[in-house]
């Protein structure tokens, strides 16, 4: 039987507004999804310009999608999910207990958040450069060598071949915007 730390949590598409699509797999066709879909690893998301998707991590987390973002399921076990930011914005609520670990990668980075517990915004313009804001609770941001931890009203950015920035306070209604 396999221990409790390698069983995998079950993630679903949570709230579709508009056009959300999946693929089942890595290299796999693209197609319509609806809110209950199951997603496992190597799976991707991405709902249509002007489209939202929520992805439901059980009781442990969830990640609201902006329009035109793709993510990618990484990992996916009782102790921890690893997700993959292609491209655009998500929002991400965890509520890890300190026994959960969510881990959001960035392609076309090194760029790599950590947290436990909190609430936190991530960017990515597919290009190198990948802004953090936290809402709530802390968040590891490594990126270039580098890491820092961002507290709830920070920020913080990677940016092509330079370490991860020091966290910045700023007001909650700019958080992100600049990305």
């Amino acid at each position: 039987a396999l221990d409790a730390g390698a069983r995998i949590a079950e993630v679903k598409l949570g709230e579709v507004t508009g056009t959300v699509q999946i693929r089942k797999g890595a290299g796999a066709e693209w197609h319509d999804a609806k809110s209950g879909d199951v997603l496992e690893p190597n799976d991707g998301v991405r709902p249509a310009d002007g489209s939202y998707a929520v992805l439901v991590g059980g009781e442990t987390w969830q990640v609201k999608m902006e329009p035109g973002t793709e993510v990618g399921i990484g990992e996916l076990r009782e102790s921890i999910t690893k997700l993959l930011l292609e491209t655009g914005m998500a929002r991400a609520s965890v509520k890890g207990g300190g026994r959960h670990v969510f881990e959001v990668r960035a392609s076309n980075s090194d760029a790599v958040a950590t947290t436990d517990g909190g609430v936190f915004t991530i960017a990515n313009n597919g290009q190198g450069t990948v802004a953090l804001g936290a809402e709530s609770g802390e968040v590891a941001f490594a990126g270039g060598g580098r890491v820092v931890i961002v507290r709830a009203g920070q920020q913080s950015i990677v940016k092509p071949g330079q370490p991860v920035s020091d966290p910045i306070t700023i007001p909650s209604s700019l958080l992100l915007k600049v990305a």
